[in-house]
């Protein structure tokens, strides 16, 4: 077989080349979506090192380096590493003290909220009692007691889901503590795990896979950047303009509306809800003023910002995005949402690749002609 391949002109060779690291590219694809949450602690720890690698060439331009490169490069790479989980520990102390202080603000004008809502309630049963007649009272009643052991049986049912969930995902939870070992090899020696998977390769199809590779990890890592920076912007914007207003949870709200933020679509509806729970809680007045707040930094992040990031870190229309996005959700759910944009712009840069090497090979052909 190897030896009719030979016999074929170079650039059908080429071709051939291309096709076979495509489809290996996309078997790794599917291999690495079956992997996908023992990879997580892997993907975490690349893109911290991504983050923290100008540092790293700021250390490597010191005298220390020049005498000692070996050294200098462990010790800056434990620094820079150090840095980084100081940062995530104070970020996550944050976003603690923050839950603490918001759950302390809903836990004061809770007694108060529960007793108007019970005075309420009290209110209608009465009226129910003395305006509706026995007759119809014996057929609702059943219905009233069987809707609220439901809603019973589904709140404990969903905090068992929440505690199994939590339990099967203790593995998880162990992995990301190795995170910081694994961002100081990235750092200590970024090219060594491409360069252990690359002699895992076939040599036909080596360099093209390899490059495929690299255009794929450079664009995730670019979006994963851009969507950090967009996060960012919006939960610092909410933070500061609730705080202007009097928002008594104006920094858990920002912190949230952050981190939901990196979750399409779901986030946004996620964050509206806790959002409207918690103002309503706090200070019912403010509630339209939050309202009003977020869906305009929404509308300026959506249609200013995001667009513009996205197309510099994917070079992929926005329209395609969201069709991208809606395939994804609608076959693998909130996790394929989640990677929809990723994925898509990396099977773009990839795609772009195989077509200029495609091209490239009829044109060798040509000349040869």
């Amino acid at each position: 077989m190897l030896k009719q391949l030979d016999e074929l002109p170079p650039s059908t060779q080429r071709r051939i080349r291309l096709v076979a690291a495509l489809l290996v590219a996309v078997a790794l694809l599917v291999v690495a979506w079956q992997l996908l949450l023992v990879l997580v602690p892997l993907a975490v720890s690349a893109v911290i090192a991504s983050l923290l690698i100008p540092l790293m060439r700021l250390g490597e331009r010191t005298p220390l380096a020049r005498r000692w490169p070996r050294f200098n490069r462990v010790m800056v790479a434990g620094i820079a590493t150090l840095l980084g989980v100081v940062i995530a520990l104070t970020v996550i102390g944050i976003g603690a003290y923050a839950l603490v202080g918001g759950a302390t603000t809903i836990a004061e004008v809770a007694p108060a909220i529960i007793e108007e809502a019970d005075s309420a309630f009290a209110q209608i049963a009465e009226a129910y009692r003395e305006r509706v007649p026995e007759t119809i009272q014996e057929q609702v009643d059943p219905r009233l007691e069987s809707l609220r052991d439901s809603i019973y049986d589904s709140g404990v049912s969903a905090v068992e889901n929440v505690a199994n969930l939590i339990q099967s995902n203790i593995g998880q939870f162990v992995t990301l503590l190795a995170t910081p070992i694994a961002v100081f090899q990235f750092l200590y020696q970024p090219s060594a795990v491409p360069q252990a998977a690359r002699r895992l390769i076939p040599a036909p199809i080596r360099d093209d896979l390899s490059e495929m590779g690299r255009l794929a990890g450079t664009t995730v890592i670019a979006y994963i950047r851009v969507q950090l920076v967009g996060a960012i912007m919006v939960g610092v914007t909410l933070w500061l303009l609730y705080w202007a207003v009097g928002i008594k949870l104006a920094l858990p709200l920002g912190m949230l509306a952050a981190v939901t933020e990196l979750v399409p679509v779901i986030g946004t509806t996620l964050f509206l809800l806790l959002m409207v729970i918690a103002v309503a809680l706090t200070d019912l007045r403010l509630l339209p003023l939050a309202l009003v707040f977020y869906f305009l930094v929404q509308v300026i992040q959506n249609s200013l910002v995001t667009p513009r990031l996205h197309g510099m870190a994917l070079g992929v229309h926005p329209m395609a995005l969201v069709l991208s996005l809606a395939i994804f959700g609608m076959f693998f759910g909130i996790l394929g949402a989640l990677v929809a944009a990723p994925v898509t712009g990396a099977a773009y840069r990839v795609l772009q690749y195989v077509g200029r090497e495609w091209e490239s090979a009829g044109v060798e052909e040509a000349g040869e002609l």
